[in-house]
């Protein structure tokens, strides 16, 4: 009787030390960037047409040939999101932090955006996917899980924007990405796989290395850009925002401080015709 329940102490104990935990690895913290790599594209940005390195299709090569540094400016498209993995080509800090539920376990990792950037929320619950014809948001739908040390993403539903700051390089609302994050002592490496099959001809990988740094990340006063007072409104009584959904029946853009239920006075969420 004592050999069998030993046996099955013995037992129980392998199952529990092979079963994965919720989370391996703390990633928590402000990662500071590393401005040795990619210099040009994350600092003072890239010539326009200059695509080195990017597996462009002739589509994507067209609509990228199209942009003007101009198109940024207008009043519509200030507050443009990105894609949510052009952080990477970025030259800004990054801030994770995880959410937990009553027990304490983690239900998802959680990166900073900015203004140019929505936040991503790694799922970590096992919840599935949506159907492909469900809203499609700036910040896309990730789910992740751990493979060894690594946290595994997996991102869809993002929307059609720039993956590449200053010259106009299109992914479209097609695009998925796996993105690899692996912490080793005080250094972050983020990895991206990037597959589009309208604007790109093979899978785009972008690796970066983040140090944790002491201080926390300044990008949230960078949210004021996005949410100042409209300056037609202030000076001619009336807004220069085209109509929200409620008015037009078109589809919102933005990040998410511009959500009508979210953003601050005197600032409206804008529309595409």
């Amino acid at each position: 009787m004592r050999r069998k329940v030993l046996n099955t102490v013995v037992v129980l104990s392998v199952l529990l030390t092979s079963a994965p935990a919720f989370a391996q690895v703390e990633l928590g913290g402000t990662y500071a960037i590393r401005m040795y790599e990619d210099y040009i594209e994350r600092g003072p940005g890239s010539f326009l047409g200059d695509f080195t390195g990017m597996p462009m299709s002739d589509e994507g090569r067209a609509k990228a040939l199209r942009y003007s540094s101009s198109l940024p400016s207008m009043i519509e498209r200030q507050c443009l999101a990105q894609s949510p993995w052009v952080g990477l080509y970025r030259p800004l800090a990054i801030r994770i932090w995880s959410e937990v539920d009553a027990s304490g376990r983690v239900v998802a990792w959680v990166m900073a955006g900015d203004y140019l950037r929505d936040t991503v929320r790694i799922w970590m619950d096992g919840r599935p996917h949506p159907s492909p014809n469900a809203w499609h948001s700036p910040s896309g739908f990730t789910t992740g899980q751990w493979e060894g040390d690594t946290l595994v993403a997996h991102t869809t539903h993002v929307k059609t924007a720039w993956i590449r700051r200053g010259v106009g390089i299109p992914g479209s609302d097609q695009s998925t990405f796996t993105v690899f994050i692996t912490r080793r002592e005080n250094l972050l490496t983020i990895m991206t796989i990037q597959e589009d099959p309208i604007y790109l001809t093979e899978p785009h990988v972008v690796s970066r290395v983040g140090i944790r740094s002491a201080r926390k990340s300044g990008t949230a006063a960078r949210y004021v850009q996005c949410r100042r007072r409209d300056p037609v409104a202030r000076r001619y009584g009336r807004s220069s925002a085209l109509p929200a959904r409620a008015e037009s029946g078109r589809e919102l853009h933005g990040t998410h401080l511009q959500h009508p239920k979210r953003c601050g006075d005197g600032v409206r969420a804008h529309a595409l015709s």
